[in-house]
């Protein structure tokens, strides 16, 4: 009887998750917030910070379902193969337009630097996370 208590609390606490983990965070109104509390540089790194690390998480949900829908497609092996390719490329992009920016960026030598860079990277991992949501797993996007 106790153990029939523990894992059916273990499923509720389970299932609650999964629910939970279903509705997108408000990331934007999340990252104004922090941003009109931040005092200095530091804090305004922090917060562009845990925006770019909340559009990831969500693009790595939006990728695994748009993994998923692809059993749904004619050729279920090729749409996974092809997504995982694009994927790969889109991190390539990325990585690219982000080491561009290191090198060229008129706010390079400046304070405000790391805050650019990370909200570009939260932009375009907003992007990719945006397009999957749209156009695969068929959810808006907050």
């Amino acid at each position: 009887m106790k153990d029939f208590f523990k894992y059916s609390l273990l499923s509720l606490l389970l299932l609650s998750g999964l629910s939970y983990a279903e509705v997108p965070p408000d990331i934007e109104g999340i990252y104004n917030k922090c941003r009109n509390k931040a005092d200095n540089t530091v804090e305004i790194n922090e917060c562009s910070s845990k925006r770019l690390e909340a559009y990831d998480a969500q693009l790595n949900i939006a990728y695994k379902k748009s993994l998923a829908k692809c059993s749904e497609s004619e050729n279920p092996k090729l749409c996974r193969e092809e997504l995982k390719e694009a994927e790969r490329n889109f991190v390539k992009y990325k990585e690219s337009m982000l080491k561009h920016m290191e090198k060229y960026s008129m706010y390079r030598d400046g304070t405000i630097f790391s805050m650019v860079y990370l909200n570009f990277a939260a932009d375009l991992t907003k992007l990719q996370y945006e397009t999957l949501q749209d156009n695969y797993v068929g959810e808006d996007a907050p």
